[in-house]
């Protein structure tokens, strides 16, 4: 194989690498493993972690170890770790409440950003987490999706 072969597999794997919405696999994001149980592990946000259920949350080996060792409901402690996770994770959001219609089907699917889309909201996240206004020129942005992450970005 050539280097240029070489190369070019390398940027497939890097362009086409998994991403999960659900778990924040794969996020361009930075991010920090928290068990849900002891199976089921999730990625989140670096500024989820400064909330304070959050930060009690970690103490424990889980969020169900949380749940038996201070006698709470596990269900409702899992909601509301996705309501908070909801509000700082967007990739996990739109996955979760966001429908765009999908021209391929022509029907409503979930909105999992792409990578290009993924690319973009690190740049916006930075700056919305550092509170400075945000300022990104968008050019190109037909057919990639850039528009509509903006759009569902802003609201």
């Amino acid at each position: 194989m050539s280097i240029t072969a070489a190369e070019n597999e390398k940027r497939k794997r890097t362009l086409y690498a998994a991403f999960d919405p659900l778990t924040g696999e794969g996020s361009l994001l930075e991010r920090t493993q928290v068990k849900i149980n002891e199976t089921d592990t999730v990625f989140v946000p670096a500024p989820m972690l400064k909330h304070n259920i959050i930060k009690k949350l970690l103490k424990y080996k889980s969020v169900y170890d949380f749940c038996q060792k201070e006698s709470v409901d596990a269900a409702a402690t899992v909601e509301v770790f996705n309501i908070i996770r909801e509000k700082y994770d967007f990739e996990y959001y739109c996955f979760v409440n966001i429908k765009i219609f999908d021209k391929t089907t022509s029907g409503l699917i979930p909105f999992k950003l792409n990578r290009a889309q993924r690319k973009v909201l690190v740049t916006l996240e930075k700056q919305r987490n550092e509170n400075k206004p945000i300022r990104i020129k968008l050019l190109k942005a037909r057919q990639w999706g850039g528009s509509t992450l903006i759009q569902i970005y802003m609201n």
